[in-house]
């Protein structure tokens, strides 16, 4: 079943406005809109809506998805970001929302893409599919990935520092879950990169959700 209802959260009064009217002429219900995640606390939502969130920062996000859905679980819960950030997306997926849109889509593309969102499907960024296709992201067989994770000779520290990478942690957070510095995260993030021949954390985070490498206990 199609969910017709939105709620907009938007701290961009014209793109929201804009938004809202385009939703109207495809069709879709506009219940409410806000300007903040700090709005919502006192909203009264419907069971099951289609929350659009349209922040610029990934805190904002993370704290925008977290109200929605402690107002109402059933939400489902669409991040409209200006850019492309793997880390800011499993984060908010890992707190319940349900897609991840860059605002630079074309109109049509935005729209069939919430058509997706309504019906439940999960909608995610093209940027993702490129990483994902990179060389340096392929593997033929789980025997190959799990060489990988052998020759990658990560120390203990390492692998701390990277399964909290593939479950979109930022640095701040790395830092205070394993109690150590932020610059230290960022040097232990350096080598993994180093190591795992690849040039940035979003290919680190796949490398490792690809390996199976994911929320490992702490090691000494």
């Amino acid at each position: 079943m199609m969910i017709s209802k939105i709620c907009l959260l938007g701290s961009d009064e014209i793109f929201r406005m804009g938004l809202a009217l385009m939703l109207k002429v495809e069709g879709f219900e506009i219940t409410a809109e806000f300007g903040s995640a700090s709005e919502l606390k006192e909203a009264g939502l419907d069971a099951e809506i289609l929350a659009i969130v349209d922040l610029p920062g990934s805190e904002e996000q993370a704290e925008a998805v977290t109200a929605f859905k402690s107002l109402s679980s059933s939400s489902h819960v669409i991040i409209l970001s200006r850019e492309f950030a793997f880390d800011a997306m499993m984060r908010c997926f890992n707190l319940g929302a349900s897609s991840y849109l860059l605002r630079s889509l074309k109109p049509s593309a935005l729209i069939a893409a919430l058509r997706l969102a309504a019906l439940g499907e999960r909608v995610l960024p093209s940027n993702l599919a490129d990483e994902l296709l990179s060389p340096s992201t392929i593997y033929r067989s789980a025997g190959e990935a799990n060489d990988g994770v052998a020759a990658a000779d990560l120390t203990p520290r390492q692998f701390d520092v990277l399964s909290r990478l593939a479950d979109g942690c930022p640095n701040k957070v790395i830092a205070r879950q394993l109690d150590m510095c932020e610059a230290t995260v960022k040097i232990h993030v350096k080598g993994i990169m180093r190591k795992l021949n690849v040039s940035n954390r979003t290919q680190a985070a796949i490398w490792a959700s690809t390996h199976g490498i994911r929320e490992l206990p702490q090691m000494d």
